[in-house]
């Protein structure tokens, strides 16, 4: 093979390449791009009435089911009477959070104040739902306002 012939070649395949690289990114490739991937925030019940042992199970499983979607960032906001911060990796002690009340509201407002400042794809909620204080049916309504979808997965 000459030596143009080989310089034709190559010119062709990084081309080729160029216009497949551009086609991706017009038809949506968010896979080349970590920052667009699905974020999903976890709320996790963790008053006296939710075992320990079956909200971790819960949140394992939704772990396991994120990255096999494909992963994305997962946060978790842990909550009883009050709700800790947003955060890979919950490392809150349980007594602060006051965990003789459940306060499922709360939980949600602070997803919506989290959800305001970077978006998340979707909230998905461990609890049993046996909620004593706050109101639970108006922060899901201000979650559907803000097109927020609730995903609630009994523990």
């Amino acid at each position: 093979m000459s030596a143009e012939r080989t310089r034709t070649w190559v010119a062709l395949v990084l081309q080729g390449a160029a216009l497949g690289v551009l086609l991706l990114a017009l038809l949506g490739g968010s896979w080349l791009d970590a920052r667009s991937r699905p974020r999903m925030l976890v709320l996790v019940d963790r008053s006296h009435s939710v075992p320990r042992d079956a909200s971790d199970k819960a949140v394992a499983d939704i772990l396991r089911a994120a990255q096999a979607a494909g992963g994305g960032e997962v946060q978790r906001i842990e909550f009883a009477g009050r709700s800790a911060s947003p955060s890979a990796r919950p490392d809150v002690a349980v007594a602060t959070l006051e965990p003789s009340v459940t306060n499922i509201e709360a939980a949600l407002e602070a997803a919506l104040q989290a959800h305001a400042g970077e978006p998340f794809a979707r909230v998905v909620i461990v609890s049993d739902g046996l909620e004593n204080v706050g109101d639970a049916a108006r922060a899901l309504r201000a979650a559907r306002d803000a097109r927020l979808p609730v995903h609630w997965v009994a523990a």
